[in-house]
């Protein structure tokens, strides 16, 4: 019954994907827009982001921002919580200061800022 199961996946997936060519041509014409975007994106897929701090969550190791549009990633102005890093340091921060992080993005739904760089 397992192997059937596979079976049938495998069969649907395979349907799919030949029947589908248009869905690889845009996957590939979306890459070649992103090679002309500006070095936005840099190593490991991190970006550079601006924002606004309001609230340092340090029992956490958060940092709640509201960031200004990462073209990058094609993500809108926004309110979020970041996680730390370890060793980033957010003793000299304050709230409502606004500065400069590297931001990455190592799983579907965290996003870790790795370094700051106060404005």
């Amino acid at each position: 019954m397992k192997q059937s199961l596979n079976r049938i996946g495998l069969t649907l997936l395979l349907a799919a994907t030949l029947q589908t060519p248009s869905i690889a041509v845009a996957h590939e014409q979306q890459h070649d827009h992103m090679k002309a975007m500006p070095a936005m994106v840099m190593e490991n897929n991190s970006v550079v982001a601006e924002g606004v701090i309001n609230q340092i969550v340090a029992a956490e190791n958060k940092l709640k921002i509201s960031h200004e549009p990462i073209k990058a990633w094609n993500m809108g102005a926004m309110r979020m919580s970041f996680h730390l890093a370890p060793g980033v340091d957010i003793s000299g921060l304050k709230e409502g200061q606004r500065i400069k992080f590297v931001l990455e993005n190592p799983k579907i739904g965290t996003y870790l800022i790795t370094k700051i760089m106060a404005q």
